[in-house]
């Protein structure tokens, strides 16, 4: 999964000629990670017929762990794609 968000980042990030600034790239991370929740929400919990409470009471401590984690890089990852790409440096307004 990791793999994946650091490809995907880079990906997006040259294609849509996301300027280097860390507030875009962040509110671009912020953006994805709310889709990418929203649906998750709408179709995980319609598709397994649970509401949001049994939802969360199913996950393991480690697992939810690792999974709230994997989101927060999931959000981060364009701004860390853009120190791999601008040669190490993050650039601001």
């Amino acid at each position: 999964m990791r793999v994946v968000m650091i490809m995907a980042a880079r990906w997006i990030v040259q294609r849509f000629a996301v300027p280097p600034a860390s507030a875009d790239r962040l509110g671009m991370g912020g953006i994805a990670l709310s889709l990418m929740l929203i649906a998750e929400i709408t179709f995980v919990l319609w598709l397994q017929g649970l509401s949001m409470k049994e939802y969360l009471a199913g996950r393991d401590p480690i697992g939810g762990t690792v999974y709230g984690v994997m989101l927060l890089a999931f959000a981060v990852m364009p701004l860390l794609a853009a120190r791999k790409r601008d040669g190490g440096s993050i650039q601001t307004r």
